[in-house]
């Protein structure tokens, strides 16, 4: 079985493969996987990814192309992904790029996105996009959980991953309307100018160098 609900404390051989339930990517405070189906967690061999194609920050605001990727080969896939804050509350939103593999799930004020329709689709490599929030919320940290599945209709003998990555982001609290009395100097210049700006944060007032070129 690809995903099997858990109630009552007894599993119900019910498949789920039309997509993940949520709460289930290991984030703090979630289960992962191996909730509903046994096995070990994180096993030696294969791994599930999150792939942002060489992005390591993000603007606010900013559209951001996204691959999840398990590493194993069995017969079934499915995964469940979800972006929050330092704090675990939901940071940004998705798009889905193909609404036949993807589709999204909110509960607990987050959103999840996950496998869909995975025997119909059997692939083990899903695409989307992830928008950033528009006010800042700091790092924002990409829980993920990828189960590889025996497709034997039962709870056992699957292979479950789960796998953090982080995109950095400005600092918590901090937009547009913080930055003010933009400062150029030296005035004028020859061979290089700085450009400074106070930035508001936390009723504290700081300076930043924001850039400078030969």
């Amino acid at each position: 079985m690809l995903w099997a609900f858990w109630c009552n404390r007894i599993y119900y051989a019910h498949s789920n493969q039309s997509a993940a339930p949520p709460a289930k990517t290991g984030a703090p405070g979630e289960g992962e996987c191996t909730d509903c189906h046994f096995g070990v967690l994180n096993p030696d061999s294969g791994s599930v990814n999150v792939n942002f194609f060489g992005e390591v920050a993000y603007n606010l605001g900013g559209v951001y192309s996204v691959e999840v990727n398990i590493s194993q080969t069995m017969s079934v896939y499915g995964f469940s992904l979800v972006a929050l804050d330092a704090n675990g509350a939901n940071a940004g939103s998705f798009n889905l790029t193909n609404t036949s593999n993807t589709k999204t799930a909110s509960t607990a004020g987050k959103t999840y996105i996950s496998h869909k329709d995975a025997v119909a689709q059997n692939t083990s490599s899903w695409s989307f996009e992830w928008v950033a929030p528009n006010t800042s919320m700091g790092d924002v940290i990409f829980y993920a959980s990828g189960n590889a599945a025996n497709g034997d209709g039962g709870t056992g003998g699957d292979k479950v991953y789960t796998t953090t990555d982080t995109l950095t982001g400005p600092p918590a609290n901090l937009n547009e309307s913080s930055v003010s009395d933009i400062r150029v100097f030296p005035n004028p210049f020859s061979s290089g100018v700085f450009i400074e700006a106070k930035l508001f944060t936390a009723s504290v007032t700081f300076s930043r160098i924001l850039d400078t070129f030969p």
